[in-house]
């Protein structure tokens, strides 16, 4: 065998040459596309279904959320583990699976399941980002001394996030600390019922005129216009100027039944830095199987 192997060699040299220049190629090119990871991500392909249901305690979350989920995801293809977790206003549970299933196929299947949950109105579930433990890679503060808190967690939130995620390979940026502001509309009891106008019409006025709305389209000749009707609220001021009823044909607006005032969701905790109690951050979470980041 090692004789004919030999005389092969010496009898045909262009083809051993030819041979060895494509096995030492395609050696390079392996070695090239190799994933080099400092740290190797050795955990389990798991999903994470977060669900938020405002305003109600552990218990009322538990029971029509937290468990009609387990009960729709109950089974999955390849999954071995399920956790769950409820608090105020908020239901977490993590499906692990084993090495069979990559995540994308894990992840189409939960969200096929979630659309068979019979869940209450208001609840919302969603899946987390597709990163891993080892996927915080970056940490930053937002800061400065002019803005406050709150100021700082509108920066964080609309421009330095949105920038972060459009770096390849980022998974999500997840913000913590400060106020989160929103615009608190405090009625006046008192000139409600003066008025004859009750909370859920004012709830109703103020979610009608917060939308736009298509009305088809006209032709003139061999143009087309569309019709739309803007209505999406932009400044305080045409929140206030929301027409909540009418009473012999005369208009009430909310600013004739309640007082808008600049706020902040309320908040279940606070970070802090050193001596500073109130601090606005940021955690970059790379995306599952990444190796680098293309800045």
């Amino acid at each position: 065998m090692i004789k004919k192997i030999v005389e092969f060699a010496l009898t045909k040299p262009l083809f051993v040459i030819l041979a060895t220049v494509l096995f030492v190629g395609g050696g390079v090119i392996a070695f090239k596309q190799l994933p080099v990871e400092a740290f190797p991500d050795v955990t389990d392909t798991q999903v994470t279904v977060i669900t938020l249901f405002p305003g109600r305690a552990a218990e009322e979350v538990e029971r029509q959320v937290t468990f009609p989920l387990e009960v729709a995801l109950a089974g999955l293809p390849n999954s071995i583990r399920m956790f769950s977790h409820t608090q105020f206003g908020l239901s977490f549970i993590i499906i692990t699976f084993n090495d069979a299933a990559n995540a994308y196929f894990a992840r189409q299947q939960v969200e096929e399941r979630l659309r068979e949950a019979d869940l209450p109105d208001g609840a919302q579930p969603q899946l987390a980002p597709l990163s891993t433990p080892i996927g915080e890679i970056y940490r930053y503060r937002v800061k400065s001394d002019q803005l406050n808190s709150r100021d700082l967690r509108t920066i964080q939130d609309w421009v330095v996030s949105r920038q972060l995620r459009l770096i390849p390979g980022v998974a999500d940026v997840v913000s913590m600390g400060g106020y989160i502001k929103q615009y608190e509309v405090n009625p006046d009891l008192a000139k409600m019922k003066y008025y004859k106008v009750t909370l859920q019409q004012l709830f109703t006025a103020l979610q009608r005129a917060n939308s736009n709305a298509g009305g088809g389209y006209i032709e003139e000749g061999h143009q087309q216009f569309l019709i739309r009707g803007i209505g999406l609220l932009r400044s305080a001021d045409e929140v206030l100027n929301v027409m909540v009823a009418e009473r012999n044909g005369v208009p009430v607006l909310v600013k004739d039944i309640a007082i808008l005032t600049t706020g902040s969701v309320p908040r279940q905790g606070v970070i802090g830095q050193d001596d500073e109690d109130d601090v606005v951050t940021g955690i970059v979470l790379m995306r599952k199987g990444e190796t680098r980041l293309r800045c």
